[in-house]
């Protein structure tokens, strides 16, 4: 190695500028994926049905959940896990993504 410092050309492939813009559509993104999962789950909740299939009930009819099967498995794992409080999964998802 020589004494000399050269530098090398810039590579960059998007300017710098473009860097918060590209963080801020990010973070929009996942907002707005936030608030569709929480209203996907507020939705399975609402239309809970003890008789739909879920982790701990096993039938063979159809989902009567408005969300479908994969809203009333998750509408009854929340509800046996948190009971009433699953409700807050929702609404805490809800608000971050509105944020």
């Amino acid at each position: 190695m020589t004494g000399t410092s050269e530098t090398a050309p810039s590579t960059r492939l998007f300017p710098p500028e473009l860097k918060p813009w590209l963080a801020r559509r990010a973070r929009q993104l996942a907002g707005a994926a936030a608030l569709a999962a929480a209203s996907w789950l507020a939705l399975a909740l609402a239309s809970h049905d003890g008789g739909d299939a879920s982790f701990n009930h096993a039938t063979g009819a159809a989902a009567a959940n408005l969300a479908g099967a994969g809203g009333a498995a998750a509408a009854g794992l929340l509800i046996a896990w948190l009971g009433l409080a699953a409700w807050l999964v929702p609404l805490l998802a809800g608000g971050w993504g509105r944020r």
